[in-house]
């Protein structure tokens, strides 16, 4: 049975088969829960019409993505495979290609969240909606190094997206000088990523800048980060968020204070967890996973609970005490920081204030 629908143009059949491979990592699944029209092993079976093959599978399947691209966006069957995830209301995840943005989706489909393929944190929102698709379908993660380097092996691929098919208005040595110099990119491309993630490493030197607007001295913060000292970091954060508002002596924020945090200051706490818990921990991070479960600013008692049970402030139904949080690297993505300060109505306003400075 289909449970993931690959909604994209032939054309980009290299491009959809990275992104098979990443999925094979990150999720417990089987090769024919996966519907992949041009990758091998995951094609449409023999003994029955496309048309009604297509009918069926997008019926049973739980979650389709979309491959955005220039080419898929011609493709009458991409759009109808669209049009028809979406009538079923489907779980659909649009991963949009260079040169794209949210506006050259078809009709509703303009306001799905989704991941942009050029945007700075790509790669988090791409493993926050594969979390989503597993959560959605009941089934397991895999946990192994070749997740991360499959899913950066997709990710630059996207990325160095050019259109495979033929240009009419090429004559034929043309089109053969493209292709063989779209062959000379990709094995450029290739020695780029051996070179990058094989063996991983770390890159020790990189620093995020300190900046403030309010003059508040970061150091004591990225210090404990990077030392993995995450419950001292979390107070830590909350002390020198207390300074950028102005409200030290007060000892709280209320939802003023947040909706006129400065954003520099926002950027650059947001911008530390981040980086040293490599994308696991941050403001953003947490942003993310309210909004792709439909979370707004609005309280929503059924959404934020889901969000609390994703994050990990609740276990079983039930609400964990400060102390009961789990502060080590192997906590749910999105659990960190949790400072005291943040009560539910501010964790709304600074959600909405994370968007807006990010924008």
């Amino acid at each position: 049975m289909t449970c993931i629908f690959i909604s994209h143009s032939h054309s980009d059949r290299e491009i959809a088969e990275k992104l098979v491979e990443f999925l094979m990592a990150s999720l417990d699944i089987q090769y024919a829960q996966i519907r992949c029209t041009s990758v091998p092993g995951h094609q449409l079976p023999f003994g029955t019409s496309i048309s009604e093959q297509l009918k069926k599978d997008l019926n049973n399947t739980t979650g389709l993505i979309a491959l955005i691209t220039k080419d898929s966006l011609l493709s009458t069957w991409v759009l109808f495979e669209l049009g028809s995830a979406w009538s079923r209301d489907k779980l659909v995840i649009p991963i949009v290609g260079p040169g794209l943005s949210y506006e050259n989706l078809p009709g509703p489909l303009k306001d799905y969240p989704g991941v942009l393929i050029n945007d700075e944190y790509c790669s988090y929102r791409l493993t926050d909606a594969i979390n989503q698709l597993a959560d959605t379908l009941n089934i397991a993660h895999q946990n192994n190094a070749n997740k991360d380097y499959k899913k950066d092996l997709f990710i630059n691929q996207l990325k160095a997206w050019k259109s495979n098919q033929s240009d009419p208005d090429l004559s034929l040595q043309q089109q053969v000088e493209k292709l063989q110099q779209q062959l000379v990119e990709k094995e450029s491309i290739i020695a780029q990523l051996k070179q990058q993630l094989s063996p991983p490493t770390v890159k020790i030197g990189i620093e995020i800048e300190l900046k403030s607007e309010r003059g508040v001295d970061y150091t004591k913060l990225r210090d404990l980060l990077a030392a993995g000292e995450w419950k001292e970091a979390d107070t830590e954060t909350l002390k020198v968020m207390l300074q950028a508002a102005n409200r030290t002596s007060q000892g709280y924020l209320d939802a003023e204070d947040i909706d006129n945090f400065p954003c520099e200051d926002l950027r650059t706490i947001n911008q530390l967890w981040l980086h040293y818990s490599k994308g696991k921990f941050g403001f953003s991070v947490q942003a993310d996973n309210y909004r792709l479960l439909g979370g707004t600013r609005e309280y929503n008692q059924e959404v934020w609970e889901k969000f609390c049970d994703r994050v990990g402030w609740r276990n079983g139904g039930s609400w964990l005490s400060y102390n009961e949080l789990t502060f080590n690297i192997d906590a749910p993505q999105g659990h960190l920081p949790k400072c005291k300060i943040l009560y539910l109505v501010y964790c709304l306003s600074l959600f909405s204030r994370v968007k807006t400075c990010n924008q």
